[in-house]
Protein backbone atom coordinates (compact mmCIF):
# COMPACT_ATOMS: atom_id res chain seq x y z
CA UNK A 1 0.00 0.00 0.00
CA UNK A 2 1.59 3.23 -1.16
CA UNK A 3 -0.85 5.66 0.49
CA UNK A 4 -2.91 5.35 3.65
CA UNK A 5 -5.79 7.03 1.85
CA UNK A 6 -6.15 3.88 -0.25
CA UNK A 7 -7.84 2.28 2.75
CA UNK A 8 -11.65 2.26 2.98
CA UNK A 9 -13.26 5.09 4.91
CA UNK A 10 -14.37 2.76 7.73
CA UNK A 11 -10.82 1.45 8.24
CA UNK A 12 -9.28 4.93 8.09
CA UNK A 13 -11.85 6.20 10.58
CA UNK A 14 -10.94 3.34 12.94
CA UNK A 15 -7.24 4.23 12.67
CA UNK A 16 -7.86 7.93 13.35
CA UNK A 17 -9.85 6.88 16.41
CA UNK A 18 -6.57 6.07 18.18
CA UNK A 19 -5.60 9.77 18.12
CA UNK A 20 -6.11 11.96 21.14
CA UNK A 21 -8.81 14.66 20.79
CA UNK A 22 -6.22 17.42 21.02
CA UNK A 23 -4.57 16.03 17.87
CA UNK A 24 -7.74 16.03 15.76
CA UNK A 25 -7.48 19.68 14.72
CA UNK A 26 -3.93 19.27 13.40
CA UNK A 27 -4.77 15.96 11.69
CA UNK A 28 -7.80 17.47 9.98
CA UNK A 29 -5.43 19.76 8.05
CA UNK A 30 -3.68 16.84 6.31
CA UNK A 31 -6.20 16.56 3.47
CA UNK A 32 -9.87 17.06 2.71
CA UNK A 33 -10.70 13.39 3.31
CA UNK A 34 -9.23 13.43 6.81
CA UNK A 35 -11.04 16.70 7.47
CA UNK A 36 -14.40 15.20 6.48
CA UNK A 37 -13.82 12.10 8.64
CA UNK A 38 -12.76 14.07 11.73
CA UNK A 39 -15.68 16.44 11.29
CA UNK A 40 -18.10 13.52 11.26
CA UNK A 41 -20.50 12.67 14.06
CA UNK A 42 -18.29 9.88 15.46
CA UNK A 43 -15.53 12.32 16.43
CA UNK A 44 -17.43 15.54 16.99
CA UNK A 45 -19.80 13.96 19.51
CA UNK A 46 -16.78 13.42 21.76
CA UNK A 47 -15.91 17.12 21.84
CA UNK A 48 -17.91 19.03 24.46
CA UNK A 49 -17.43 22.71 25.25
CA UNK A 50 -18.22 23.65 28.86
CA UNK A 51 -19.11 27.17 30.01
CA UNK A 52 -19.47 27.74 33.76
CA UNK A 53 -20.29 31.36 34.56
CA UNK A 54 -22.61 33.72 36.41
CA UNK A 55 -23.15 35.59 33.11
CA UNK A 56 -23.28 38.85 35.04
CA UNK A 57 -21.07 40.47 32.40
CA UNK A 58 -22.11 40.55 28.73
CA UNK A 59 -20.32 38.02 26.51
CA UNK A 60 -17.20 39.19 24.74
CA UNK A 61 -16.52 38.86 21.03
CA UNK A 62 -13.85 36.28 21.81
CA UNK A 63 -16.41 34.11 23.64
CA UNK A 64 -18.86 34.41 20.75
CA UNK A 65 -16.15 33.50 18.26
CA UNK A 66 -15.28 30.38 20.28
CA UNK A 67 -18.82 29.06 19.75
CA UNK A 68 -18.71 29.46 15.98
CA UNK A 69 -17.46 25.91 15.35
CA UNK A 70 -18.95 24.34 18.50
CA UNK A 71 -21.42 21.47 18.08
CA UNK A 72 -21.89 20.24 21.66
CA UNK A 73 -22.29 22.81 24.41
CA UNK A 74 -22.78 22.57 28.19
CA UNK A 75 -23.80 25.79 29.97
CA UNK A 76 -23.94 25.99 33.77
CA UNK A 77 -25.27 29.26 35.14
CA UNK A 78 -24.03 29.96 38.64
CA UNK A 79 -26.00 32.37 40.77
CA UNK A 80 -23.86 35.36 41.71
CA UNK A 81 -25.15 35.17 45.26
CA UNK A 82 -23.12 31.97 45.70
CA UNK A 83 -20.01 34.11 45.85
CA UNK A 84 -21.25 35.55 49.13
CA UNK A 85 -22.73 32.43 50.74
CA UNK A 86 -19.64 30.75 52.03
CA UNK A 87 -19.04 29.26 55.45
CA UNK A 88 -15.89 29.93 57.42
CA UNK A 89 -15.22 27.52 60.27
CA UNK A 90 -12.94 30.04 61.93
CA UNK A 91 -15.65 32.70 62.05
CA UNK A 92 -17.15 32.67 65.54
CA UNK A 93 -19.87 35.22 64.84
CA UNK A 94 -22.12 33.10 62.59
CA UNK A 95 -25.14 35.35 62.99
CA UNK A 96 -23.29 38.45 61.80
CA UNK A 97 -21.89 36.48 58.89
CA UNK A 98 -25.38 35.35 57.78
CA UNK A 99 -26.73 38.91 58.01
CA UNK A 100 -23.90 40.15 55.82
CA UNK A 101 -24.69 37.43 53.28
CA UNK A 102 -28.32 38.52 53.00
CA UNK A 103 -27.24 42.11 52.54
CA UNK A 104 -24.99 41.13 49.67
CA UNK A 105 -27.81 39.13 48.04
CA UNK A 106 -30.07 42.17 48.22
CA UNK A 107 -27.40 44.22 46.46
CA UNK A 108 -27.22 41.63 43.68
CA UNK A 109 -30.99 41.57 43.21
CA UNK A 110 -31.16 45.38 43.27
CA UNK A 111 -28.48 45.54 40.56
CA UNK A 112 -30.60 43.38 38.23
CA UNK A 113 -33.19 46.16 38.09
CA UNK A 114 -30.78 48.53 36.32
CA UNK A 115 -28.47 46.20 34.39
CA UNK A 116 -29.13 43.33 31.96
CA UNK A 117 -29.91 40.13 33.83
CA UNK A 118 -27.50 37.16 33.64
CA UNK A 119 -30.17 35.25 31.69
CA UNK A 120 -30.18 37.98 29.05
CA UNK A 121 -26.39 37.78 28.72
CA UNK A 122 -26.49 33.99 28.41
CA UNK A 123 -29.21 34.26 25.78
CA UNK A 124 -27.13 36.76 23.84
CA UNK A 125 -24.25 34.29 23.81
CA UNK A 126 -26.51 31.64 22.27
CA UNK A 127 -28.69 33.62 19.87
CA UNK A 128 -26.77 36.73 18.81
CA UNK A 129 -25.22 34.72 15.95
CA UNK A 130 -26.03 31.63 13.96
CA UNK A 131 -24.63 28.54 15.67
CA UNK A 132 -24.37 24.95 14.41
CA UNK A 133 -25.12 23.33 17.77
CA UNK A 134 -26.25 19.72 17.65
CA UNK A 135 -26.59 19.18 21.41
CA UNK A 136 -27.18 21.65 24.23
CA UNK A 137 -27.18 21.03 27.98
CA UNK A 138 -28.38 23.89 30.16
CA UNK A 139 -28.07 23.91 33.97
CA UNK A 140 -29.92 26.72 35.75
CA UNK A 141 -33.15 27.48 37.59
CA UNK A 142 -36.48 26.94 35.87
CA UNK A 143 -36.88 30.68 35.32
CA UNK A 144 -33.26 30.92 34.21
CA UNK A 145 -33.70 28.22 31.53
CA UNK A 146 -36.92 29.84 30.41
CA UNK A 147 -35.49 33.34 30.04
CA UNK A 148 -32.33 32.08 28.36
CA UNK A 149 -34.19 30.04 25.74
CA UNK A 150 -37.52 31.88 25.66
CA UNK A 151 -39.14 31.20 22.27
CA UNK A 152 -35.87 31.32 20.37
CA UNK A 153 -34.84 27.68 20.61
CA UNK A 154 -35.89 27.07 16.99
CA UNK A 155 -33.13 29.42 15.87
CA UNK A 156 -30.73 26.55 16.59
CA UNK A 157 -31.82 24.73 13.45
CA UNK A 158 -29.33 21.82 13.74
CA UNK A 159 -30.17 21.06 17.37
CA UNK A 160 -31.22 17.44 17.91
CA UNK A 161 -30.45 16.91 21.63
CA UNK A 162 -31.48 19.12 24.56
CA UNK A 163 -30.94 18.62 28.29
CA UNK A 164 -32.42 20.91 30.95
CA UNK A 165 -30.99 20.52 34.46
CA UNK A 166 -33.33 22.47 36.74
CA UNK A 167 -31.79 23.42 40.09
CA UNK A 168 -33.93 25.27 42.62
CA UNK A 169 -31.43 25.09 45.46
CA UNK A 170 -29.90 28.52 44.94
CA UNK A 171 -31.07 32.01 45.78
CA UNK A 172 -33.38 33.54 43.20
CA UNK A 173 -33.34 36.99 41.65
CA UNK A 174 -36.46 38.99 40.71
CA UNK A 175 -36.61 37.37 37.26
CA UNK A 176 -37.39 33.99 38.81
CA UNK A 177 -40.74 35.14 40.21
CA UNK A 178 -42.50 34.59 36.85
CA UNK A 179 -44.66 31.44 37.09
CA UNK A 180 -46.62 31.71 33.85
CA UNK A 181 -46.89 28.75 31.49
CA UNK A 182 -43.85 27.98 29.29
CA UNK A 183 -44.05 25.95 26.09
CA UNK A 184 -40.72 24.72 24.72
CA UNK A 185 -40.87 24.37 20.92
CA UNK A 186 -38.48 22.86 18.40
CA UNK A 187 -39.25 21.06 15.16
CA UNK A 188 -36.13 18.86 14.81
CA UNK A 189 -35.42 17.92 18.43
CA UNK A 190 -35.13 14.13 18.75
CA UNK A 191 -33.63 13.62 22.22
CA UNK A 192 -34.85 15.45 25.33
CA UNK A 193 -33.63 15.12 28.92
CA UNK A 194 -35.50 16.87 31.74
CA UNK A 195 -34.18 16.89 35.30
CA UNK A 196 -36.43 18.76 37.72
CA UNK A 197 -35.70 19.45 41.36
CA UNK A 198 -39.37 20.19 42.03
CA UNK A 199 -42.82 19.51 40.57
CA UNK A 200 -43.36 21.48 37.37
CA UNK A 201 -46.97 22.10 36.40
CA UNK A 202 -46.33 25.15 34.23
CA UNK A 203 -44.16 23.55 31.56
CA UNK A 204 -44.82 21.69 28.31
CA UNK A 205 -42.91 20.75 25.16
CA UNK A 206 -43.88 20.74 21.49
CA UNK A 207 -41.34 18.56 19.69
CA UNK A 208 -42.99 16.57 16.88
CA UNK A 209 -39.73 14.73 15.98
CA UNK A 210 -39.05 13.50 19.54
CA UNK A 211 -37.90 9.87 19.78
CA UNK A 212 -35.90 9.77 23.05
CA UNK A 213 -37.08 11.07 26.43
CA UNK A 214 -35.47 11.03 29.88
CA UNK A 215 -37.33 12.47 32.87
CA UNK A 216 -36.06 12.76 36.45
CA UNK A 217 -38.14 12.49 38.53
CA UNK A 218 -41.25 11.06 36.91
CA UNK A 219 -44.28 12.71 38.55
CA UNK A 220 -47.92 13.34 37.76
CA UNK A 221 -46.85 16.71 36.36
CA UNK A 222 -44.56 15.09 33.76
CA UNK A 223 -47.18 12.53 32.77
CA UNK A 224 -48.72 14.77 30.04
CA UNK A 225 -45.31 15.14 28.36
CA UNK A 226 -44.80 11.38 28.19
CA UNK A 227 -48.33 10.43 27.20
CA UNK A 228 -48.32 13.02 24.43
CA UNK A 229 -45.39 11.35 22.62
CA UNK A 230 -45.78 7.75 23.83
CA UNK A 231 -46.72 6.46 20.38
CA UNK A 232 -43.50 7.69 18.73
CA UNK A 233 -40.91 7.32 21.49
CA UNK A 234 -38.14 4.79 20.83
CA UNK A 235 -36.09 5.36 24.01
CA UNK A 236 -37.54 6.10 27.47
CA UNK A 237 -35.62 6.62 30.72
CA UNK A 238 -37.76 7.36 33.78
CA UNK A 239 -36.92 7.78 37.44
CA UNK A 240 -40.14 7.33 39.38
CA UNK A 241 -40.59 9.49 42.44
CA UNK A 242 -43.16 7.35 44.29
CA UNK A 243 -44.39 3.77 44.06
CA UNK A 244 -47.95 5.10 43.63
CA UNK A 245 -46.96 6.15 40.11
CA UNK A 246 -46.25 2.59 38.96
CA UNK A 247 -49.79 1.88 37.79
CA UNK A 248 -49.98 5.25 36.01
CA UNK A 249 -46.83 4.34 34.10
CA UNK A 250 -47.92 0.80 33.26
CA UNK A 251 -51.17 2.15 31.83
CA UNK A 252 -49.26 3.87 28.99
CA UNK A 253 -48.67 2.35 25.55
CA UNK A 254 -45.31 2.51 23.75
CA UNK A 255 -45.80 0.79 20.38
CA UNK A 256 -42.48 2.09 18.94
CA UNK A 257 -40.31 1.64 22.04
CA UNK A 258 -36.99 -0.24 21.65
CA UNK A 259 -35.07 0.87 24.80
CA UNK A 260 -36.65 1.15 28.26
CA UNK A 261 -34.95 2.08 31.54
CA UNK A 262 -36.94 2.30 34.78
CA UNK A 263 -35.61 3.45 38.14
CA UNK A 264 -37.17 3.94 41.55
CA UNK A 265 -35.62 4.40 44.99
CA UNK A 266 -37.29 1.45 46.72
CA UNK A 267 -36.10 -1.60 48.64
CA UNK A 268 -36.87 -5.30 48.74
CA UNK A 269 -39.25 -4.87 51.67
CA UNK A 270 -41.62 -2.93 49.44
CA UNK A 271 -41.57 -5.74 46.90
CA UNK A 272 -42.14 -8.39 49.60
CA UNK A 273 -45.13 -6.50 51.01
CA UNK A 274 -46.59 -6.18 47.53
CA UNK A 275 -46.08 -9.90 46.86
CA UNK A 276 -48.22 -10.76 49.91
CA UNK A 277 -51.23 -8.83 48.62
CA UNK A 278 -54.11 -11.14 47.79
CA UNK A 279 -56.00 -9.01 45.26
CA UNK A 280 -53.59 -8.35 42.43
CA UNK A 281 -55.61 -9.60 39.45
CA UNK A 282 -56.08 -6.11 38.04
CA UNK A 283 -52.34 -5.40 38.37
CA UNK A 284 -51.40 -8.67 36.65
CA UNK A 285 -53.64 -7.81 33.72
CA UNK A 286 -52.17 -4.29 33.62
CA UNK A 287 -48.60 -5.65 33.61
CA UNK A 288 -49.31 -8.02 30.73
CA UNK A 289 -50.98 -5.33 28.66
CA UNK A 290 -48.03 -3.00 29.25
CA UNK A 291 -45.61 -5.64 27.96
CA UNK A 292 -47.80 -6.54 24.98
CA UNK A 293 -48.05 -2.88 24.00
CA UNK A 294 -44.24 -2.76 23.54
CA UNK A 295 -43.84 -5.24 20.65
CA UNK A 296 -40.53 -3.71 19.47
CA UNK A 297 -38.77 -3.61 22.86
CA UNK A 298 -35.19 -4.89 22.57
CA UNK A 299 -33.37 -3.54 25.64
CA UNK A 300 -34.73 -3.33 29.18
CA UNK A 301 -32.84 -1.97 32.19
CA UNK A 302 -34.39 -2.02 35.66
CA UNK A 303 -33.27 -0.48 38.97
CA UNK A 304 -36.34 -1.15 41.08
CA UNK A 305 -37.34 -4.20 43.12
CA UNK A 306 -41.07 -3.64 42.67
CA UNK A 307 -40.92 -2.92 38.94
CA UNK A 308 -38.75 -5.95 38.21
CA UNK A 309 -41.01 -8.19 40.29
CA UNK A 310 -44.02 -7.13 38.24
CA UNK A 311 -42.39 -6.93 34.82
CA UNK A 312 -40.35 -10.13 35.06
CA UNK A 313 -43.53 -12.15 35.56
CA UNK A 314 -45.27 -10.34 32.68
CA UNK A 315 -42.31 -10.82 30.34
CA UNK A 316 -42.14 -14.52 31.20
CA UNK A 317 -45.86 -15.11 30.69
CA UNK A 318 -45.89 -13.19 27.42
CA UNK A 319 -42.55 -14.61 26.21
CA UNK A 320 -41.56 -11.32 24.62
CA UNK A 321 -40.38 -12.20 21.09
CA UNK A 322 -38.10 -9.19 20.48
CA UNK A 323 -36.38 -8.58 23.83
CA UNK A 324 -32.62 -9.13 23.42
CA UNK A 325 -31.00 -7.45 26.43
CA UNK A 326 -31.86 -7.27 30.15
CA UNK A 327 -29.80 -5.40 32.74
CA UNK A 328 -30.46 -5.35 36.49
CA UNK A 329 -28.74 -2.80 38.70
CA UNK A 330 -28.47 -2.45 42.51
CA UNK A 331 -31.11 -5.02 43.43
CA UNK A 332 -31.71 -8.07 45.66
CA UNK A 333 -34.35 -10.42 44.31
CA UNK A 334 -35.41 -14.06 44.49
CA UNK A 335 -33.59 -16.46 42.21
CA UNK A 336 -37.00 -17.64 40.94
CA UNK A 337 -37.39 -14.30 39.16
CA UNK A 338 -34.03 -14.87 37.48
CA UNK A 339 -35.19 -18.22 36.12
CA UNK A 340 -38.14 -16.45 34.47
CA UNK A 341 -35.70 -15.03 31.91
CA UNK A 342 -35.56 -18.50 30.38
CA UNK A 343 -38.97 -17.80 28.84
CA UNK A 344 -37.51 -15.05 26.61
CA UNK A 345 -36.74 -16.78 23.29
CA UNK A 346 -34.42 -14.10 21.82
CA UNK A 347 -32.51 -12.98 24.90
CA UNK A 348 -28.86 -12.50 23.89
CA UNK A 349 -27.44 -10.25 26.63
CA UNK A 350 -27.95 -10.42 30.38
CA UNK A 351 -26.20 -8.12 32.85
CA UNK A 352 -26.26 -7.90 36.63
CA UNK A 353 -24.50 -4.99 38.36
CA UNK A 354 -24.27 -4.84 42.14
CA UNK A 355 -27.18 -7.23 42.44
CA UNK A 356 -27.82 -10.54 44.17
CA UNK A 357 -30.07 -13.45 43.27
CA UNK A 358 -31.22 -14.84 46.63
CA UNK A 359 -31.68 -18.64 46.83
CA UNK A 360 -34.64 -20.17 48.68
CA UNK A 361 -34.27 -20.15 52.49
CA UNK A 362 -34.45 -23.96 52.64
CA UNK A 363 -31.50 -24.34 50.20
CA UNK A 364 -29.31 -21.29 50.80
CA UNK A 365 -26.14 -22.82 49.32
CA UNK A 366 -27.56 -23.93 45.99
CA UNK A 367 -26.75 -21.49 43.18
CA UNK A 368 -29.37 -20.72 40.53
CA UNK A 369 -29.11 -22.44 37.16
CA UNK A 370 -30.03 -20.89 33.84
CA UNK A 371 -30.92 -22.71 30.68
CA UNK A 372 -30.18 -20.07 28.06
CA UNK A 373 -28.19 -21.81 25.30
CA UNK A 374 -28.86 -18.88 22.95
CA UNK A 375 -27.39 -16.30 25.37
CA UNK A 376 -24.28 -14.64 23.89
CA UNK A 377 -23.18 -12.12 26.55
CA UNK A 378 -23.26 -12.43 30.33
CA UNK A 379 -22.04 -9.78 32.77
CA UNK A 380 -21.92 -10.39 36.53
CA UNK A 381 -20.10 -7.38 37.97
CA UNK A 382 -19.78 -6.80 41.72
CA UNK A 383 -22.45 -9.36 42.51
CA UNK A 384 -22.32 -11.21 45.80
CA UNK A 385 -23.80 -14.35 44.27
CA UNK A 386 -23.04 -16.32 41.12
CA UNK A 387 -24.89 -18.67 38.86
CA UNK A 388 -23.85 -22.16 37.86
CA UNK A 389 -21.77 -22.25 34.69
CA UNK A 390 -23.03 -25.45 33.15
CA UNK A 391 -24.06 -26.51 29.65
CA UNK A 392 -27.16 -24.33 29.87
CA UNK A 393 -24.90 -21.40 28.95
CA UNK A 394 -22.93 -23.18 26.23
CA UNK A 395 -23.64 -20.46 23.65
CA UNK A 396 -21.86 -17.68 25.57
CA UNK A 397 -19.36 -15.65 23.55
CA UNK A 398 -18.66 -12.84 26.05
CA UNK A 399 -18.29 -13.24 29.83
CA UNK A 400 -17.53 -10.46 32.29
CA UNK A 401 -17.59 -11.32 35.98
CA UNK A 402 -16.21 -10.47 39.40
CA UNK A 403 -14.43 -13.31 41.24
CA UNK A 404 -15.02 -13.12 44.98
CA UNK A 405 -14.35 -16.62 46.25
CA UNK A 406 -10.93 -17.90 47.23
CA UNK A 407 -12.01 -21.20 45.61
CA UNK A 408 -11.90 -19.48 42.26
CA UNK A 409 -10.20 -22.44 40.59
CA UNK A 410 -13.53 -24.28 40.68
CA UNK A 411 -15.39 -21.37 39.05
CA UNK A 412 -12.80 -21.05 36.29
CA UNK A 413 -12.78 -24.82 35.87
CA UNK A 414 -16.53 -24.73 35.15
CA UNK A 415 -16.04 -21.89 32.67
CA UNK A 416 -13.26 -23.66 30.79
CA UNK A 417 -15.18 -26.93 30.53
CA UNK A 418 -18.73 -25.75 29.81
CA UNK A 419 -18.35 -22.61 27.67
CA UNK A 420 -16.72 -23.86 24.44
CA UNK A 421 -17.83 -20.86 22.34
CA UNK A 422 -16.36 -18.18 24.60
CA UNK A 423 -14.44 -15.50 22.68
CA UNK A 424 -14.03 -12.68 25.23
CA UNK A 425 -13.25 -13.19 28.94
CA UNK A 426 -12.91 -10.44 31.52
CA UNK A 427 -12.22 -11.17 35.19
CA UNK A 428 -12.44 -8.55 37.95
CA UNK A 429 -10.61 -10.05 40.90
CA UNK A 430 -11.57 -9.34 44.50
CA UNK A 431 -9.48 -12.25 45.70
CA UNK A 432 -6.12 -13.81 44.94
CA UNK A 433 -6.05 -16.51 42.30
CA UNK A 434 -4.65 -19.92 43.12
CA UNK A 435 -1.73 -21.14 41.01
CA UNK A 436 -3.87 -23.67 39.12
CA UNK A 437 -6.65 -21.19 38.21
CA UNK A 438 -5.68 -21.01 34.51
CA UNK A 439 -4.69 -24.64 34.17
CA UNK A 440 -7.47 -25.50 31.69
CA UNK A 441 -7.70 -22.16 29.94
CA UNK A 442 -6.55 -23.73 26.66
CA UNK A 443 -9.85 -25.64 26.47
CA UNK A 444 -11.44 -22.37 25.37
CA UNK A 445 -10.30 -22.90 21.80
CA UNK A 446 -12.27 -19.92 20.43
CA UNK A 447 -10.99 -17.43 22.99
CA UNK A 448 -9.67 -14.25 21.32
CA UNK A 449 -9.45 -11.65 24.09
CA UNK A 450 -8.60 -11.77 27.82
CA UNK A 451 -8.76 -8.97 30.36
CA UNK A 452 -7.90 -9.28 34.05
CA UNK A 453 -8.49 -6.39 36.51
CA UNK A 454 -7.08 -5.96 40.03
CA UNK A 455 -4.52 -8.53 39.11
CA UNK A 456 -1.58 -10.00 40.97
CA UNK A 457 -0.01 -12.27 38.39
CA UNK A 458 3.29 -14.06 38.82
CA UNK A 459 4.93 -16.59 36.56
CA UNK A 460 3.65 -19.39 38.82
CA UNK A 461 0.07 -18.61 37.82
CA UNK A 462 0.85 -19.48 34.19
CA UNK A 463 3.15 -22.43 34.72
CA UNK A 464 0.33 -24.99 34.29
CA UNK A 465 -1.30 -23.23 31.33
CA UNK A 466 -0.47 -24.61 27.85
CA UNK A 467 0.15 -22.40 24.85
CA UNK A 468 -2.88 -20.55 23.41
CA UNK A 469 -2.23 -19.53 19.82
CA UNK A 470 -5.75 -18.18 19.28
CA UNK A 471 -5.62 -15.26 21.73
CA UNK A 472 -5.09 -11.93 19.95
CA UNK A 473 -5.62 -9.36 22.73
CA UNK A 474 -4.50 -9.27 26.37
CA UNK A 475 -5.28 -6.47 28.85
CA UNK A 476 -3.99 -6.33 32.45
CA UNK A 477 -5.04 -3.44 34.70
CA UNK A 478 -4.28 -2.34 38.25
CA UNK A 479 -1.93 -5.15 39.14
CA UNK A 480 1.44 -6.20 40.49
CA UNK A 481 3.59 -8.01 37.94
CA UNK A 482 7.12 -9.24 37.48
CA UNK A 483 9.32 -9.59 34.44
CA UNK A 484 8.86 -13.33 34.83
CA UNK A 485 5.16 -12.73 34.13
CA UNK A 486 6.05 -11.03 30.84
CA UNK A 487 8.25 -13.97 29.86
CA UNK A 488 5.43 -16.42 30.61
CA UNK A 489 2.90 -14.35 28.63
CA UNK A 490 5.19 -14.21 25.60
CA UNK A 491 5.38 -18.01 25.69
CA UNK A 492 1.66 -18.60 26.19
CA UNK A 493 0.35 -16.10 23.62
CA UNK A 494 2.66 -16.21 20.57
CA UNK A 495 0.04 -14.75 18.19
CA UNK A 496 -0.78 -11.73 20.36
CA UNK A 497 -1.63 -8.56 18.41
CA UNK A 498 -2.47 -6.19 21.28
CA UNK A 499 -0.95 -6.02 24.78
CA UNK A 500 -2.21 -3.27 27.08
CA UNK A 501 -0.87 -2.77 30.61
CA UNK A 502 -2.71 -0.09 32.59
CA UNK A 503 -1.67 1.10 36.05
CA UNK A 504 0.50 -1.96 36.61
CA UNK A 505 3.57 -2.10 38.85
CA UNK A 506 6.65 -4.23 38.26
CA UNK A 507 8.47 -4.87 41.52
CA UNK A 508 12.18 -5.60 41.98
CA UNK A 509 13.41 -4.38 38.60
CA UNK A 510 17.11 -3.92 37.76
CA UNK A 511 18.25 -6.93 39.77
CA UNK A 512 21.39 -7.26 37.64
CA UNK A 513 22.67 -3.85 38.68
CA UNK A 514 21.38 -3.97 42.23
CA UNK A 515 24.32 -5.79 43.81
CA UNK A 516 26.97 -3.74 41.98
CA UNK A 517 25.28 -0.42 42.84
CA UNK A 518 24.54 -1.33 46.44
CA UNK A 519 27.72 0.28 47.76
CA UNK A 520 27.30 3.49 45.67
CA UNK A 521 25.35 6.29 47.30
CA UNK A 522 24.50 9.08 44.87
CA UNK A 523 22.43 12.23 45.28
CA UNK A 524 18.64 12.32 45.05
CA UNK A 525 18.79 13.85 41.54
CA UNK A 526 21.03 11.01 40.38
CA UNK A 527 18.59 8.47 41.82
CA UNK A 528 15.68 10.13 40.00
CA UNK A 529 17.62 10.05 36.74
CA UNK A 530 18.43 6.40 37.38
CA UNK A 531 14.71 5.66 37.87
CA UNK A 532 13.90 7.28 34.53
CA UNK A 533 16.58 5.19 32.83
CA UNK A 534 15.19 2.01 34.39
CA UNK A 535 11.69 2.94 33.28
CA UNK A 536 12.80 3.45 29.69
CA UNK A 537 14.93 0.31 29.59
CA UNK A 538 12.24 -1.97 30.94
CA UNK A 539 9.53 -0.54 28.70
CA UNK A 540 11.76 -1.37 25.76
CA UNK A 541 12.44 -4.83 27.17
CA UNK A 542 8.70 -5.56 27.38
CA UNK A 543 8.29 -4.55 23.74
CA UNK A 544 11.17 -6.83 22.74
CA UNK A 545 9.25 -9.82 24.13
CA UNK A 546 6.38 -8.97 21.73
CA UNK A 547 8.03 -7.80 18.49
CA UNK A 548 4.92 -8.32 16.31
CA UNK A 549 2.46 -6.92 18.85
CA UNK A 550 1.18 -3.42 19.57
CA UNK A 551 2.24 -2.79 23.18
CA UNK A 552 0.81 0.09 25.20
CA UNK A 553 1.91 0.93 28.76
CA UNK A 554 -0.41 3.41 30.45
CA UNK A 555 0.69 4.60 33.89
CA UNK A 556 2.75 1.46 34.29
CA UNK A 557 5.75 1.75 36.59
CA UNK A 558 8.95 -0.31 36.82
CA UNK A 559 10.13 0.03 40.41
CA UNK A 560 13.76 -0.45 41.40
CA UNK A 561 14.69 -2.26 44.58
CA UNK A 562 15.77 0.23 47.25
Amino acid sequence: MEDINCLPTEVLSHILGFLEPEDWKLSSQVCRRWYNILQGARFQRQILMRINSTFVDPPTEQEKCALTHCRNLLITQWDESYDFEWYDEEDEDEEANSVESFRNIDVVEFKYLYQPSPELNAGELLFSQELNLESLELCSTFAGCRHILEDRLQQLQNLTELSLEIDEGRKSNPISMDHTFWVLRHGRLRKLKLSFAQRMNNFSVVTPALTSLEVRPFTIFSMPIISQYANQLQRVDLHLEYSELVNDLLALKFPSLTNLRLRMDDDRDLQVRYAHLQHRHADIYLDEQFVKNMPKLKRFRCESHLLFYRMASALARFGHPQLEEVKLDSMHFDAVQLVMLQELPRLKTFKMHRSEALPPPETPRILPRLYLPHLQELSLVYNESHIVFDKGLAGLKTLKMTVWSSRNHKILYKICNNLPNLEYLRLILNTKLVNTAFRYLNRLTKLRSIRVDNVELTERLWQYCPEMAGVRKLVLTNGNLTMGTVTALARLFPALNVLHLEECYFQGCDKERYESDEEDSGSEDEKDDDDDVIQTQYEERVRQYFPKCRVSLYRTMFLKRR
